[in-house]
């Protein structure tokens, strides 16, 4: 392990400051490591025989039989692994994997909410580990839990996978809602598009079909995979910590917890409890041959070690830590093929990789602000970053990101190895779950303390717009102090646009002022989720809490502290199977919080911590209670895991669902329109090629032109691989034949694309290998003992795949007709001027057959299919597929040049065959091109004809019809996004076109104004008399009152005559208290009509504006 470690291209070499070795200093460059002592290996081959010489020895003095069998048995079970009555009980156990990386280029990143973070390149692919835990007993009763290399779980992403388990048939109808748990590791550098609610789809300009079917397909297919390996196993749990990890990114919102909490988990200034550093690891083994197949850890540290300027698709430090483990574990006899690491997030929401905390990056070297996360220069939180402990390394986080998913990686693989020898094992043979969809909306329940508390609608607050340090936000916006009084006019217009909260929401949301109030917005469809999952998972004495938001730290530990009092309560005595000895310990509860799960909440924070108002509190959707409803719901639903229990609740009616918006999302994300190369190139071609010797740590480069990515995931592929040249046999003796060395998904091969020309829809693709050592021996020292990079040399090249390797135009012309018919038939006319010049040029040559005459021929049965098909095309594009479309000046023009275009086709086809007919086999010598056997079937003038006729088609596509198809588009792209209207910055121009249009037609609009100015004097003058009667009718009242008030003061004041002082004083009083409560309404009454007058002069002076 520790020979993979050190000999990684992006390990840096640590000082010794704890078991680990981790230092938050930055790190020299990696040095290579010492080569294996021989003396050592020696040691290990002497103690490898004496133990085969035992084993030999002892076979032979054993008679036969029983004897015999009993030795065999006892060397098949020598395995790590205890025995079996320390393993706990066994269970229905399976893991698998499976890929779920959507598009990689031109779409943009989920996490960050910045529209220009759009997609270059992959760097490791992204994957669904399902994990499933059933009782051997009942195997109905059973659980799967999804980790996704994704920014959380989604509402249509479950959606999705339920219901292609359903069309699995009934072998997959044991999974449903109860019982999937679909979780994301929070990586903020994955595709966006997939989610179901607006919000977040806006800054990915909508909804992605592409990318939710690759994520829901791998889902369902990991978890196939997982069904068809179910076996009886055992599961043990451990815990360890994990140093420079994570850090508190709100820590001044965490003080504000209470003292006497917060000291709790305080051990160490190193552990200041802060945030949580234990891992919590789950290992899967199979029965049959005590291998393991997996483990499942909990760890909370963010998906931000990818900084906000990076474009390529990752699994951030989780997908690293996976990575490493299953790469570990694969060299290992203990583990079976196919095993599956996943690294989930716990109480993730306060916490950051970037360990080295928050910087001002003006040039100052100052922290930022630790109440509000800004920088003094500005006051802004713009230049405020977080620091990952590679932050020097100008590679957008990425020696940052694999440093922090190894600190993961490093203490989980210790963990394990410890687990192996010494299991503690999980006990109780039940295996229970629930979910429940909860409506937060105005949800009224009873504290802890008696009290009634409720939740709200879905709101963000101003400190949402400010980001964090991991990501700030744009504008003015800041955490903690950010409301409408330090922040510009505008958001409050945008704010009351979109929905103007009620009294009654701003009060139930108490200290946040609210900028967006999207739990009451459902058009175009719902912004956010109002209906939330509460899910929780339970095997022997393992809970597993599956959270639909981002818990923060504190928030995380009160809600499994809940569970777990609640549990030890509900579930005393009962964790022990009836067959077993009743005197046998029974553990206590293991209590996890996995997530952000099922459907994507924001935030979950402590009532302490929402106080504060930071991006955390802020974006705690449904008020200060928010963590409280959370707990109540799931202590409700808690007695489900019992195991006396008879299933999960019952399912719930339609109206208690989320929708699923999946079909009705709005898109603006355009496909892949067309892919060109550049002339007398082809894809998959070579632009760059790799030099002969490289050294060890040299990156290698290789540049092809390229296709788009899009055209084809490669899902369960690869888009670029380095394959190795290994000869079979000794000395060269045997056949040699290429390997796959590295590939998409390792973290050292890297695959850039880049488009090189719109116009032309050339691309090119650079794919980089950041050249790693090899492992297990397969480089070797010299006999000197320097560490030569060419004492051992491994021939290899780099290969691209799929889309860059040949193109299919029929695929390219299916895929156009998706989008608008337009581009179809423009893409249809510059293919055939393509293929038309180069038949009329000289620049297409035919080179000779052996067999003579043939090679012509075929040369122009090839030219003349061409040409066919690109006509059928022509013709196919001319009708437009029947898509009803009305066509405009340009396109009229394009038309005509598709006619054209025709015909010209049509005299090129009849040359071809004339050639074809009259082809001279003496003449073949003489013939070096199309252009010159043309000539000898028509004349010089035709020709040029022809010629011209091409090129003027291509002048008028470059001159007119391209620029008019673009201003068409737009057209059309600016008519749709009106739907965008309030959020996008387009609407500028569309807003200064209107006033321009009400400018040209200022007579219409004065003529108006004359036609309303007599109702709107009428309106003026019913106004008048209304205000001045309510006025009456008010003085009226209270000369009534007065009068009212005097003849109860008079009866008073008589009845007091026959009472004594006391009584007098008492009475007095009270009549003074009357008074003066006439009084306050009298004087209410009166600034209510001084309201009404104020609103009248100001809608005079309107109207005298408009006058």
């Amino acid at each position: 392990m520790d020979k993979l470690l050190s000999g990684h291209d992006y390990t840096q070499h640590q000082d010794p400051v704890d078991e680990y070795g981790f230092d938050d200093k930055e790190a020299p460059p990696s040095q290579p490591p010492p080569s294996t002592s021989r003396p050592h290996r020696k040691r290990i081959e002497a103690l490898i025989l004496i133990l085969l010489l035992f084993l030999g020895v002892s076979c032979f003095f054993l008679p036969t039989g029983d004897a015999y069998v009993g030795v065999l048995g006892w060397f098949k079970n020598d395995l790590p692994a205890a025995s079996t009555a320390q393993q706990g009980d066994q269970y229905l156990l399976g893991v698998g994997k499976a890929d779920i990386t959507g598009p990689v280029v031109e779409v943009n990143l989920m996490g960050y909410a910045d529209p220009k973070q759009l997609g270059t390149g992959l760097r490791q692919r992204l994957y669904s580990r399902a994990f499933i835990v059933g009782d051997v007993a009942n195997p109905t009763d059973r659980f799967v839990y999804l980790v996704l290399d994704t920014q959380s779980g989604d509402t249509a992403v479950r959606y999705g996978i339920l219901s292609g388990l359903r069309e699995l048939g009934p072998e997959y109808s044991v999974y449903a809602h109860h019982n999937l748990a679909v979780t994301g590791t929070h990586s903020h550098s994955g595709p966006a598009g997939w989610l179901n609610y607006l919000l977040p789809q806006i800054t990915s300009k909508g909804f992605d079909h592409q990318g939710y079917q690759a994520i829901v397909d791998g889902a369902i297919l990991s978890i196939v995979r997982a069904h068809e390996s179910l076996q009886p196993g055992y599961l043990s749990v451990g815990s360890t910590k994990v140093k420079g990890a994570n850090i508190n990114r709100s820590l001044y919102a965490y003080l504000a917890n209470p003292e006497e909490e917060r000291v709790k988990y305080n051990i160490s200034a190193e552990d200041d409890g802060s945030v949580e550093k234990d891992l919590t690891l789950l290992k899967f083994q199979r029965a049959a041959d005590g291998k393991n197949i997996g483990v499942l850890t909990w760890f909370p540290t963010h998906g931000t070690s990818m900084y906000g300027n990076n474009t390529i698709i990752t699994g951030d430090n989780k997908g690293v830590a996976a990575y490493l483990f299953e790469k570990s574990v694969s060299r290992e006899p203990t583990a079976a093929e196919g095993f599956v690491a996943g690294f989930s997030q716990s109480d993730v929401g306060d916490t950051s990789p970037n360990v080295l905390g928050a910087w001002c990056e003006d040039g100052s070297e100052q922290m930022c602000s630790f109440e509000n996360s800004t920088c003094p220069s500005d006051g802004r939180s713009q230049k405020c970053h977080a620091r990952g402990p590679s932050f020097r390394a100008n590679d957008s986080g990425t020696s940052s990101c694999f440093e922090v998913g190894r600190r993961q990686f490093a203490p989980a693989k210790a963990l394990y190895d410890e687990l192996v020898t010494s299991p503690s094992p999980v006990k109780g043979s039940w295996v229970k779950s629930f979910h429940t969809f909860h409506d937060m909306a105005n949800f009224t329940f009873l504290l802890s303390n008696g009290s009634i508390a409720a939740t709200c609608p879905a709101a963000l607050g101003y400190s949402f717009a400010a980001g964090t340090s991991d990501g700030p936000g744009a504008f003015d916006f800041t955490q903690h102090n950010g409301d409408p009084s330090n922040t510009s006019p505008v958001w409050q217009v945008v704010s009351k646009f979109l929905k103007d909260p009620s009294d009654e929401q701003r009060a139930c949301q108490g200290s946040k002022p609210i900028l967006l109030d999207v739990g009451e917005v459902q058009q175009p469809y719902a912004w956010t989720p109002n209906i939330v999952d509460v899910q929780v998972f339970r095997v022997g004495q393992l809970i597993i809490i599956v959270s639909p938001g981002e818990a923060t730290t504190m928030a995380g530990r009160r809600w499994k502290e809940a569970v777990r009092a609640e549990s030890t309560e509900l579930f005393q005595d009962k964790n022990i199977h009836p067959s077993e000895p009743s005197q046998q310990s029974q553990p206590s509860p293991v209590v996890v919080l996995g997530g952000p799960a099922n459907s994507y909440t924001h935030y979950i924070t402590t009532e302490q911590e929402y106080s504060i108002q930071r991006y955390e509190g802020a974006s705690t959707l449904y008020g200060p209670h928010t963590l409280a409803a959370y707990v109540n719901v799931t202590l409700t639903y808690l007695p489900f895991l019992d195991a006396g229990a008879r299933g999960p609740p019952p399912p719930q009616p339609a109206d208690a669902l989320p929708p699923d918006n999946t079909n009705r999302s709005l898109s603006f994300i355009t496909g892949v329109v067309r892919d060109g190369t550049p002339l007398g190139k082809s894809f998959g071609e070579v632009k760059q090629d790799v030099r002969r010797f490289y050294r060890i740590g040299n990156h290698v480069t290789a540049v092809f032109i390229g296709a788009n990515p899009r055209n084809n995931l490669r899902l369960e592929g690869t888009y670029a691989a380095v394959e190795k040249l290994v000869v079979d046999g000794r000395n060269g003796g045997g056949g040699e034949r290429w390997e796959t060395f590295r590939d998409d998904r390792d973290w050292s091969l890297l695959f850039q694309w880049r488009r090189i020309s719109d116009f032309l829809a050339t691309s090119e693709v650079e794919i980089t290998w950041e050249t790693d050592r090899e492992e297990d021996g397969e480089r070797t020292s010299t006999a000197t003992g320097d560490d030569d990079p060419y004492a051992h040399s491994t021939q290899c090249h780099v290969v691209v795949y799929g889309v860059l390797l040949g193109y299919i135009y029929e695929e390219l012309g299916e895929r156009i007709r998706l989008f608008h018919p337009l581009w179809h038939l423009a893409a249809s006319i510059l293919q055939f001027i393509d293929v038309g010049v180069k038949v009329v040029s000289e620049s297409v040559e035919i080179y000779q057959s052996a067999t003579g005459a043939s090679a012509l021929h075929d040369e122009a049965e090839v030219l003349a299919v061409n040409i066919t098909v690109i006509g059928d095309h022509l013709e196919k594009s001319l009708r437009l597929d029947g898509i009803p479309f009305v066509l405009g000046k340009y396109e009229t023009h394009l038309e005509d040049l598709c006619l054209r275009s025709q015909e010209l086709a049509q005299e090129l086809l009849d040359a071809l065959a004339k050639w074809k007919v009259s082809g001279d086999k003496s003449k073949l010598k003489l013939v070096r091109s199309v252009g010159k056997a043309l000539r000898s079937v028509l004349s010089r003038s035709k020709i040029d004809e022809l010629q011209m006729s091409l090129n003027a088609i291509r002048d008028e596509m470059e001159i007119h019809v391209i620029v008019g198809m673009r201003k068409s588009i737009n057209a059309i792209m600016v008519t749709q996004s009106e739907q965008y209207a309030h959020l996008d910055e387009l609407n500028k121009g569309m807003i200064q076109a209107l006033l321009e249009s009400l400018e040209s037609n200022t007579t219409k609009v004065e003529s108006i104004l004359q036609n309303y100015e007599g109702k709107v004097s009428g309106l003026h003058e019913e106004m008048k008399i209304h205000v001045t009667s309510e006025h009456d009718e008010t003085r009226k009242e209270v000369t009534a009152a007065r009068q009212e008030v005097q003849v109860t003061v008079t009866a008073s004041e008589q009845r007091l005559a026959s009472q004594n002082l006391e009584e007098n004083e008492r009475t007095r009083k009270k009549l003074q208290e009357t008074k003066d409560e006439i009084i306050r309404q009298i004087g209410g009454k009166e600034v209510y009509l001084k309201r009404k007058q104020r609103k009248l002069n100001c809608g005079r002076q309107k109207l005298s504006e408009k006058e």
